[in-house]
Order: structure tokens, then C-alpha cells, then sequence
């Protein structure tokens, strides 16, 4: 009989080996799992931003030309000065504010985000720059529009002067693609006194 109980007991203990190590390695499969689907998701969203996709311009399509990088998604903010107002953050949530507008065809954000002389430098005239802001679908490609719908401002920085530029590279967006001819390279912003507009 003490056979027979050894033989189980011996049973008994590699099978609770076995679930030792099965529960030790499971939490470090779903790690490794978890860490595998998040690369291919980067990866994914990099080939979704292909810089080699460009796009028409603000002002109506443009012919191809050098890529532009897409932007970086975790770049910090630089300042180098306080500016009025609500400072830097006020300013990016103006440009993030126009740019939205833009993708909802908005017109009124001409009249609310940008001065007469940005419009008259962009668009010919403010009255062209509500044209195209209601017609956005006419001048930007479909991933475009979703990109300016979903844009988000990160970073920027507060000159000397007071003015805060925004380079492209300070934008990203959870859906669509755009590059820096869909928009512009840098964005400059000024404080009029009462608000941050583009101009």
C-alpha cells in the first residue's frame, strides 16, 4: 500500500509542478503578446503616415514634390518666453482650433482664427478663405479632412517677440494623414490683444 501511495504522491508533485511553472510563465506570455501587438500597431501607423502621400495644398492641389516627414507624435513643447494671455497653451489650442474648424468646413473660423492679412496671403481674401474652408472637400483629399478633424497641437515656442511659431512637426492626428502642404510648414500666431489668431 505505501507503493502505491508513494507513486501518487510523486504524481501529485509533478503535476503541481507543472501548474507552478505554467502560472509562471503565463503572465510573461501575455507580456510578450501584449508587447508584440503594440509593435505591429506602431508599425502600422507608420506605413498609415507615409510622408510620400502628398497631398493638395490649402490653396488647391499642388504638383508632387519632396516628401514631407511625418510628424512626431511625443515631441515636448519648447518656450523660451511668457507669452500674454493664456501663454503657449493658448496659442496651440487656437491653431488646433483652426485647424478643426478647416476639417469641418467651418467658415466662420476664418473670422474667428485668422487676421486679414493671413487671409489675404493664403486665400486671395478673407471672403476666399470662408470659400474654401466651406468647400474643404474641394481642395484636400478625404484623409486629409479626417487628419485636420483630428488634429492635436504639441509644442511650439513663444519668441522673444511674443509670437509663438508651431512647426507642422508639432502636430499629430488620430485619423486621416496630412503633410506640411496641407497645412504649413510653421504656423506663427500673434496675440491681438484679445485672443491668439494666425497672422
Amino acid at each position: 500500500m505505501s507503493g502505491r501511495h508513494t507513486v501518487t504522491e510523486a504524481r501529485v508533485t509533478r503535476r503541481r509542478g507543472r501548474a507552478v511553472n505554467l502560472g509562471l510563465l503565463l503572465p510573461l506570455l501575455v507580456v510578450l503578446g501584449t508587447i508584440a501587438v503594440v509593435a505591429i500597431g506602431l508599425l502600422t501607423e507608420d506605413e498609415d503616415r507615409d510622408p510620400r502621400q502628398a497631398g493638395p495644398t490649402q490653396a488647391g492641389p499642388t504638383p508632387a514634390g519632396p516628401a514631407t516627414p511625418a510628424p512626431s507624435t511625443a515631441k515636448p513643447a519648447k518656450t523660451t518666453a511668457k507669452a500674454p494671455g493664456t501663454g503657449l497653451a493658448g496659442a496651440r489650442s487656437t491653431l488646433q482650433a483652426w485647424l478643426r474648424a478647416l476639417g469641418r468646413g467651418d467658415a466662420s473660423a476664418c473670422d474667428r482664427y485668422v487676421t486679414k492679412a493671413f487671409a489675404e496671403s493664403r486665400f486671395g481674401s478673407m471672403a476666399k478663405c470662408r470659400w474654401h474652408a466651406k468647400n474643404i472637400t474641394k481642395y484636400n483629399s478625404a484623409k486629409e479632412v479626417q487628419a485636420l478633424k483630428t488634429a492635436v497641437v504639441r509644442g511650439g515656442t513663444v519668441e522673444a517677440d511674443g509670437r509663438v511659431w508651431v512647426d507642422f512637426t508639432d502636430l499629430a492626428w488620430t485619423s486621416g494623414h496630412m503633410t506640411a502642404r496641407t497645412t504649413e510648414r510653421k504656423h506663427i500666431l500673434r496675440w491681438d490683444g484679445d485672443s491668439w489668431v494666425l497672422g
